[in-house]
């Protein structure tokens, strides 16, 4: 579980694991160096139980020593499964007892995925009307049982849905599939590591589809995804990283080239998508707030005004497919010094974890 500065969630999403009807054999928390409560309220679990570890950063890293400490942890344990976590995310009754007994009952699987809920940030689940920029699972509403999807199944649903998948929080991961996508050693990627990973997994194992509602995924103002999401320059970077690493000859039978040139088209939408819905979502907010609706015709205005941003949506979209960035064709150097530093050390982990 990775934590900076959220020492008032703590509780709640170390609670939410503990009282999980199957336990992890171990929990280890990587603070980088927050400077609230945070240490002390880890203080106080880890002598209640002794299975959870606390990994103490002295200076804030945003993210790297925490890749590191799994990636450390990925060569030392033998233990099967692997759940990646945030302070703010919180998982819901069975979620371990529930995957876990899928993936044991599909040993192919990479990992299984369930559905999440969002919340706010004292708790409170959020209406769909209010995630106008998140995706959600709802789009496969015919998979109400669980399910065993191949590495060509997924591929067929990610065409339909880019962000079928989702991020890191609804998913359990098998250690050994993990290891093979190199750990967790994107730092540099920021809101791409976590897709990175789940990607080449299911691309490569599959993947179990849990159709419940098992992980909370809080939504928080200044959460790094949050900002990184806000700025467009920022979210290329992390694009750029994450193509390059999609392009890299290792990952040839992993990432087909159809799915590469689709998320050159998405993620050019994509780092758009973020600052345009967010700049919509504030004006309607504050519409609402200081001159709401008083009669039907006001009413039948503000619905006229909200389809116009569907429909400036959709032509965002369309123009940012017909101009993807010249800068995501460019390909990726062979050579490991070519890459960002992060990158290259992520590159020489998979290929010792291979070569085992």
């Amino acid at each position: 579980m990775a934590n900076y500065n959220h020492g008032h969630y703590l509780n709640g999403a170390l609670e939410a694991i503990l009282a999980q009807s199957l336990q992890p054999d171990r929990i280890i928390v990587v603070d980088d160096a927050s400077t609230d409560n945070s240490l002390e309220v880890l203080g106080n679990l880890a002598r209640r139980y002794k299975h959870i570890r606390i990994v103490q950063n002295q200076a804030n890293t945003r993210c790297f020593a925490y890749c590191q400490t799994i990636a450390q942890y990925l060569e030392r344990t033998e233990l099967e499964y692997v759940y990646l976590s945030a302070a703010d995310e919180r998982v819901l009754p069975g979620f371990f007892e529930k995957s876990i007994g899928l993936l044991e009952k599909f040993p192919k699987a990479g990992m299984c995925v369930s559905w999440l809920a969002f919340i706010d940030e004292i708790g409170h689940r959020l209406a769909k009307d209010r995630l106008t920029n998140y995706h959600s699972h709802d789009l496969h509403v015919e998979l109400r049982q669980p399910i065993f999807l191949s590495p060509a199944e997924v591929l067929k649903r990610l065409k339909r849905q880019p962000w079928f998948i989702g991020g890191m929080a609804p998913a359990l991961l098998r250690r050994s599939a993990l290891a093979d996508a190199g750990g967790h050693p994107l730092p540099e990627m920021k809101l791409l590591a976590d897709w990175y990973v789940v990607h080449f997994i299911a691309l490569k194992y599959g993947m179990c589809y849990l159709p419940q509602t098992l992980v909370e995924f809080r939504l928080v103002a200044d959460s790094m995804g949050r900002q990184v999401a806000l700025h467009p320059e920022k979210v290329m970077q992390d694009f750029l990283s994450a193509l390059r690493l999609l392009e890299d000859p290792k990952n040839r039978q992993v990432f087909p080239p159809p799915f590469i040139e689709a998320n050159r088209r998405n993620f050019s939408y994509t780092a758009f998508r973020g600052s345009f819905i967010e700049w919509h979502f504030k004006f309607h907010e504050d519409l609402r707030r200081l001159a709401p609706p008083k009669t039907l015709v006001d009413k039948c205005l503000k619905r006229i005004m909200h389809g116009f941003m569907r429909v400036e949506q959709l032509l965002l979209k369309f123009y940012c497919f017909r101009n993807v960035p010249a800068a995501f064709y460019e390909k990726a150097s062979p050579l490991m010094g070519s890459l960002p530093k992060n990158l290259a050390m992520s590159a020489q982990y998979q290929s010792r974890n291979n070569g085992r």
